[in-house]
């Protein structure tokens, strides 16, 4: 039986076969994971998120008057695991902040809370990046919205424009990040947002969505086989300490979170905040990956009362390893035009800018090249900074020995 609205048991069922789909493609969302770190986590983390959003509902919901949308947000948010779970953590606290205390939402509210949902999901990320989650989330969205404005305002409507309109955006996300696109990949934690809004389709028509395989064309990092432009291949420093802390927060107001966010953004990266209403109070789930470990933590107490602290060290981002055999041209350029040039046949370009380009430009092209010999030319008076002159076409064999090879090129 299609449904018209989403009721008290719809949305059980929602959260009882998202749970069970993030379960089936888990390790295949792992696989896909590169962004914002290699970790290998993101269909594990949301898998978690979404086993503690289940947990509060069916715990709560038999011994309590509160808003079913209200009892699983509160575990999504307090449960939430990771980055993507976290911001998938979010989306749900941004439901419930719609659809709590209302009747059972049919299509247009469904459409008007979802956007809102991925507006609010925006601000928690300190640093919001496009061919993301969020992205992924927006796009579902705004078509949802717009299946509503063109007069098909049936759930059942509105939940597959959704769910259509969040795969379209998951397959462009590698044209929209160079992380992904020199991988090969869409993003993981928007790929696993689709496997939530496809059981939200299955829940709402009976049937579930006839795709392929989530992620199956892409278990070996090989779905976008298109050679990446050499003047956008993403930049890869070398590894070094990192790690991801995370905590819920208690005890504390908004202006001493607000404090916390911006300590946070400047101690690290992948900063996410969330808050959440609770029995006892306001409670935030802060999410950041940093290096110096302590001082997040101690940002935490002085914001309030850190409490489930996890730290997990962050998986190094490893330079490809050079393949035998293979040889690479690097080009350092003194303009667009030549940038264009070389790479439409097919070589690394280095663009000069006006202080021209330092050895940690160039090595990083020689590096993901993954050529066992690279060869460097240089075009149009480009200057290597802090070198001794122009950059000459001197033969550097074995990259991943450089800088000592870089310092010959020059």
């Amino acid at each position: 039986m299609v449904l018209e609205t989403l009721d008290l048991d719809a949305l059980r069922r929602w959260v009882v076969t998202a749970r069970a789909d993030l379960a089936t493609y888990a390790e295949r969302i792992n696989r896909l994971n590169v962004f914002p770190v290699p970790d290998g986590d993101t269909g594990t983390n949301l898998l978690l998120t979404a086993q503690a959003a289940l947990a509060a509902l069916e715990r709560e919901s038999v011994r309590t008057t509160e808003p079913a949308w209200s009892v699983l947000s509160r575990g999504a948010v307090l449960g939430a695991r990771g980055n993507s779970g976290t911001i998938l953590a979010q989306l749900m606290r941004g439901l419930a902040d719609q659809l709590a205390g209302q009747p059972p939402a049919d299509g247009p509210a469904l459409a008007a809370a979802l956007l809102r949902a991925a507006e609010i999901a925006y601000t928690a990320v300190a640093d919001p990046e496009e061919g993301t989650f969020l992205t992924v989330a927006r796009s579902g969205a705004e078509a949802a919205t717009a299946c509503v404005a063109e007069g098909r305002t049936a759930l059942a409507d509105v939940v597959t424009a959704a769910a259509d309109g969040a795969r379209a955006a998951l397959e462009g996300t590698p044209e929209q990040l160079a992380a992904l696109r020199e991988a090969g990949v869409v993003d993981a934690g928007g790929a696993g947002l689709c496997a939530v809004l496809d059981a939200l389709v299955t829940t709402v028509t009976g049937v579930e969505p006839a795709r392929p395989p989530l992620a199956a064309s892409r278990e070996a990092g090989h779905a976008h086989t298109h050679r990446a432009d050499p003047r956008h291949v993403p930049h890869q420093p070398p590894p070094g300490p990192g790690s991801e802390v995370q905590y819920l927060l208690a005890d504390a107001d908004e202006e001493s979170v607000a404090r916390l966010h911006t300590r946070l953004a400047a101690l690290g990266d992948s900063l996410v905040v969330v808050g959440v209403d609770t029995p006892t109070g306001r409670e935030w789930n802060v999410h950041v990956h940093v290096s110096d470990i302590g001082a997040a933590i101690e940002a935490g107490i002085e914001a309030g009362r850190p409490y489930r602290i996890s730290v997990e060290p962050l998986a190094p981002v490893l330079p490809p390893e050079p393949e035998a055999g293979t040889r690479a041209l690097v080009a350092v350029v003194s303009s667009d035009g030549l940038a264009e040039l070389f790479a439409g046949a097919g070589v690394r370009v280095v663009t000069c800018g006006p202080d021209g380009v330092t050895e940690d430009d160039v090595l990083d092209e020689i590096v993901v090249s993954a050529a066992h010999e690279v060869a460097g030319f240089a075009g149009g008076l480009a200057r290597l900074r802090g070198g001794d002159g122009l950059v000459d076409g001197a033969l550097a064999p074995k990259p991943h020995s450089a800088p000592k090879q870089l310092r010959d090129w020059a």
